[in-house]
């Protein structure tokens, strides 16, 4: 029960973030800012000619320039979904497959938060952002992955050990 009231949280609280008009996640005051929808076509998310293809990164003049801000929110997408897809892995019964379900999940929700940004004043929901999302997650969970697969590879050996030890015990015994 706890782990599925983290799960809602977390899922809450990335779309209450980014639903909130002109955030910096630098700046606290503008974390609690009024949503202010902005005039534009949720159907643009199925157009790569749309603005929610646009470039990812921003410029000056036509040199890439990012105030602190840019960085902070990059970290906060990685940090909040790698989060999110163990928050999924764990609430998953079922094993097979897990790790691919819960990154399938991650996937999902952060198309809908792409396009819910791409619906509010002051907010950029880009395609690049899901890549973002997705990838921090992916990397989560294969690391996850290869962690738990180490771990049954020297539970085996150990309980193999153990089996020889005593089978060795029983024989001279």
């Amino acid at each position: 029960m706890f782990k599925k009231l983290l799960l809602g949280l977390m899922i809450v609280i990335i779309f209450q973030l980014s639903s909130t008009s002109s955030l910096q996640v630098i700046n606290p005051e503008t974390w609690s800012n009024q949503t202010v929808y902005k005039d534009a076509n949720l159907l643009d998310v199925f157009d790569t000619h749309s603005r929610f293809y646009d470039s990812y990164f921003p410029t000056k003049n036509g040199i890439f320039y990012a105030k602190l801000d840019f960085f902070a929110h990059k970290i906060a997408h990685i940090t909040a979904y790698s989060m999110l897809s163990l928050l999924f892995l764990i609430n998953i019964k079922r094993r097979r497959n897990a790790f691919k379900k819960a990154w399938s999940l991650v996937l999902f929700v952060a198309f809908l938060d792409e396009c819910n940004q791409y619906m509010i004043e002051g907010r950029t929901g880009l395609f690049l952002d899901i890549i973002v999302d997705t990838t921090s997650a992916f990397l989560t969970l294969f690391t996850v992955y290869i962690a738990w697969t180490i771990s049954v590879k020297n539970r085996k050996l150990t309980q193999e050990a153990a089996t020889s030890l005593k089978n060795d015990a029983y024989i001279q015994g």
